[in-house]
């Protein structure tokens, strides 16, 4: 009996310690996503600092129900959404609150929500680098019900010196950046990549050896949702490999030319990516159940 408890015990412990040690710090959760509240800074014009702290407040720094089940890093519910959602229960009752794929697209969700509901609208007039303001302006636009949100908020922020995320000079270099993309020269110089178009004249650039989802993002001034939705990376890939075909615009749902003569085996998936595709369409147009399909050389698709 002695030795049953005392097992038991050294169970308990050694439970503690482990679900202490896979706790995640504040200060791992402010390195993980800083880069993403700059991303949405900078092509939103939403303060990082507020972005991180809210998430960082909302989430218990990534280790609440909502984000270990639901990627929801904001609190945010199922209000207008359509996507896939999450019950959270307690001892009274029981709320809906969205669903992500990942932590990333929680965070661009949030963006979009701020941005698109008429009542946030005139925190957009504010500085990005008036963090104080922000954060008593999201209380009175019925964020949140917490009498003391804004102080927890700017708390945060100034405990963890959030504030030196939200540097205006990387808002007015990526203002900038937007107001030259539409003059090719310019955006070629002030480009790492180099520009290619198919011959639907879809924007595409080959990755880099080393290069990121994020880099890319940061350097065309587009989302992380968006990049994925332009292009049909495999569920799984959350790195980029040189050479990579990465779409910076939607593909096209058919092509000039009416088919495609294989020249070597090759994936359903890849052979959307190579032609410029998308890649239900051409799953839709050749009668392709599955997206991992391996297509024989010498196979004839249509692609249009």
């Amino acid at each position: 009996m002695k030795i049953n408890l005392l097992l038991l015990s050294l169970f308990v412990c050694s439970f503690g310690l482990y679900s202490k040690e896979n706790r995640i710090s504040p200060v791992e959760y402010i390195e993980n996503w800083k880069n993403k509240a700059i991303e949405e800074m900078s092509l939103n014009g939403i303060p990082a600092s507020i972005t991180l702290a809210q998430a960082m407040l909302e989430s218990a720094n990534g280790n609440s129900e909502l984000a270990k089940n639901a990627n929801n890093h904001f609190g945010i519910k199922c209000s207008n959404w359509d996507g896939p959602t999450y019950n959270k229960r307690d001892n009274t009752k029981s709320d809906c609150f969205r669903k992500y794929k990942n932590p990333a697209q929680s965070f661009d969700d949030h963006s979009a929500f701020l941005k698109n509901k008429s009542r946030y609208s005139f925190l957009f007039e504010l500085e990005t680098t008036d963090y104080k303001s922000w954060a008593n302006g999201l209380k009175k636009a019925g964020y949140a019900t917490n009498p003391n949100y804004p102080k927890l908020l700017i708390d945060l922020i100034e405990k963890y010196e959030l504030y030196n995320l939200d540097d205006n000079s990387m808002k007015k270099s990526q203002n900038k950046e937007k107001t030259n993309k539409n003059t090719p020269s310019i955006s070629e110089i002030n480009s790492i990549h180099t520009l290619y178009f198919t011959a639907e004249k879809t924007k595409f650039v080959n990755a880099k050896k080393g290069d990121t989802f994020y880099r890319l993002c940061k350097e065309y001034s587009i989302s992380l949702s968006q990049l994925h939705s332009y292009n049909d990376f495999p569920p799984k890939k959350d790195c980029l490999e040189e050479g990579d075909i990465v779409y910076l615009e939607s593909k096209k749902k058919k092509l000039t030319k009416e088919q495609i003569v294989l020249k070597k085996d090759i994936t359903v998936r890849d052979l959307s990516q190579q032609e410029g595709i998308r890649l239900k369409s051409l799953m839709k147009k050749n009668d392709i159940l599955f997206d991992d399909m391996l297509l024989e050389k010498g196979s004839v698709l249509k692609l249009r």
